[in-house]
């Protein structure tokens, strides 16, 4: 493995998406012989990951022929995105500064004739990523480098949400035995 301080060496290339110019670093070819060292690296203390939570959650339990439960929670993320930075490629938008949220709900209401109807909603924020780039040239003696470029949580997919409806009957055989159809 090529040392950290080794990649010295800048290689300007073009962002195939804006033409502007991309500064990637690579190391001397003096560094590329042959044989692999292996360095065991653990993540360096002065980059913690720190997340930071509110949730809030109601429950009306069951009496009167029906239950409800409500939840809602909201993160904020300060994450690295790589715990080892093993270039100085990898030091270009380096850390996860989103917000992430979740809501629940269900309820179910006992209706005559042993029916039940029941409901279940969850929905999520929508799943961050950011663009990224491959480049590909003779002059990375480290092979192609693929490289951020921009923030991560600058795209970010829609809202996730999911309901369920449910009607069941609830149908008794004798003293011990229930059966519960469900649509």
């Amino acid at each position: 493995m090529v040392p950290f301080s080794a990649y010295t060496a800048p290689v300007t290339l073009v962002d195939a998406l804006t033409n502007s110019p991309v500064t990637l670093y690579t190391y001397p070819a003096s560094f590329a012989r042959a044989g692999s060292q292996f360095q065991l690296t653990n993540a360096p203390g002065s980059r913690p990951d720190i997340y930071h939570s509110f949730e809030m959650a109601v429950t009306k339990r069951y009496s009167k022929k029906w239950n409800a439960q409500g939840s809602f929670w909201i993160t904020r993320y300060h994450e690295w995105i790589q715990a080892i930075e093993p270039n100085p490629n990898a030091s270009v938008f380096p850390i996860d500064n989103t917000w992430n949220w979740e809501a629940r709900a269900f309820g179910s209401y006992d209706l005559p004739l042993g029916f039940v109807v029941a409901g279940y909603y969850r929905a999520q924020s929508g799943i961050y990523g950011q663009r990224t780039e491959s480049f590909s040239s003779p002059l990375l003696l480290q092979g192609s480098v693929t490289q951020r470029m921009e923030p991560f949580g600058s795209k970010q997919g829609p809202a996730i949400a999911v309901a369920d409806l449910k009607l069941a009957k609830n149908i008794r055989f004798g003293e011990n035995l229930r059966l519960q159809a469900n649509f």
